[in-house]
This record gives structure tokens, sequence and C-alpha cells, in this order.
């Protein structure tokens, strides 16, 4: 089709499926059009916690604006370079983390705790349990094996975390940001 120049329309509620054949897709909600984009921006920038549900897993966390410039979370503070919205101060917020947030670390003081290991191949996949009871998913390279029940430490790539705001759970990109432990 992509070298007859032609252009197709294809229907799926696998976004795996659908992305292996199309350049581009169009999320649909009950409202309508939700999102156009390719893999790489639905998944990295999506526009609402449906498009986000739809491609990968993640974790919610609740999160306060300390000021202009940061967010108090569960995990840390994190210093915001830049957002698409302003939040008031002392706002409620979401953080959603993407298993790709969150890094292996040996040298981070910052840790969960491991609830599940999974061997997948060249990947473990695992299950954290953080301060508070916060579950958290992770992939790593197969060969950090680290036992149920251990320490995990890790860093989050901030520039992974997005925020959810308001009642139409419309998400934000924080941009470049640092967190503290």
């Amino acid at each position: 089709i992509e070298e007859g120049g032609y252009s197709a329309l294809y229907t799926s509620e696998d976004p795996e499926l659908l992305f292996t054949t199309a350049m581009n897709g169009i999320v649909l909600g009950h409202e309508g059009v939700e999102q156009i984009g390719n893999a790489s921006e639905l998944y990295l920038t999506p526009a609402n916690l449906h498009v986000a549900s739809l491609l990968g897993t993640y974790t919610l966390t609740e999160a306060f604006y300390r000021d202009e410039q940061h967010l108090n979370s569960p995990l840390g503070t994190i210093r915001l370079e830049r957002l698409r919205r302003g939040g008031t101060l002392k706002s409620r917020v979401e953080l959603l983390l993407r298993p790709d947030a969150i890094v292996y670390d040996n040298r981070s003081i910052y840790h969960a705790t491991v609830s599940i290991n999974h061997f997948a191949g060249s990947e473990r996949h695992y299950t954290l349990t953080a301060e508070g009871g916060l579950q958290l998913s992770v992939s790593t390279h197969h060969s950090i094996d680290i036992e149920v029940g251990k320490r995990f430490p890790f860093h989050i790539v901030t520039d992974h975390l997005l925020l959810v705001e308001g009642e139409d759970d419309t998400i934000s990109d924080l941009g470049t940001a640092t967190t503290r432990y």
C-alpha cells in the first residue's frame, strides 16, 4: 500500500497489531476522536488516560504542587523545568509512571522491594512495592536478577513522567524534570 501511494483504513482493538501494519493511528472514544498519531506519539504523549491505557501499562500515584517549580510525590520531590499547563499551589495531580521511567541504579538511595521477579528471555519483569504500598512495574536486562523480598534501587527517568489533571483526565508532559530522593 505504501509503495503504491494508497491509503487504507484498518480497524483493530489490538494496538500492537495495529502499529505493526500502520504508520499512524486514530484513537476513538465515546465522544469521538481522542488522539491521532504514530505509536511513539500515542505512548509518550497520550492525550488522556484512555489513550494511555491502550498502549502499555502504567502506575498512577498522587502528587501535589509544592510551588510552581516542584511536585511532592511518594517517590520524592520532582523539580519541573516546564509544563504545558500550570497547577495551583497545593493542588493535587496524578503522576503516570510507565515501566520504562523506572531504571535500576545501584547507586541510588531510593529503592522499593521486589514483589515479583519474572524471567522473560532477554529481560526480567519486576513488580516492586514502594513506600506506602505503591506498586511499580519495571523491566530490566536479564542479567539484573534481584530476589523477591530484596531491595531494588532505582532512579526515575523524569522525561517519561506524565501528569494527569482535571476531571477529563487530561495528560500533560512534564518535559525535562529532575527527581530528588
